[in-house]
């Protein structure tokens, strides 16, 4: 499973980066995005993950993800899980 990150929350390496660790060979932390591009960078080498995307819509589109995980604040919770719901791409809140 390709799984992008949308935002770079502080939880995000407890709740599904350190997890999918146990897993490589089932789940890989794909790609993240961030509201801005140079923390999303700083956090993809922190944590080894091979791709950045320059916004969440773009994140959202890449075929290449197969599901999302939202750590962002719980009031963008609706927002940005309807949009990735009607992408077709599960999400993990």
């Amino acid at each position: 499973l390709k799984l992008g990150i949308l935002g770079a929350a502080s939880i995000a390496p407890r709740a599904v980066i350190n997890p999918a660790k146990l897993m490589p060979d089932k789940v890989q932390i794909y790609s993240i995005a961030a509201r801005d591009i140079a923390r999303a960078k700083e956090f993809a080498k922190n944590y080894s993950i091979p791709r950045t995307h320059d916004s969440y819509e773009d994140l959202i589109d890449d075929p290449e993800v197969e599901a999302l995980y939202i750590p962002l604040p719980n009031g963008l919770h609706y927002e940005w899980a309807l949009k990735c719901i009607q992408k077709g791409k599960p999400v993990l809140l």
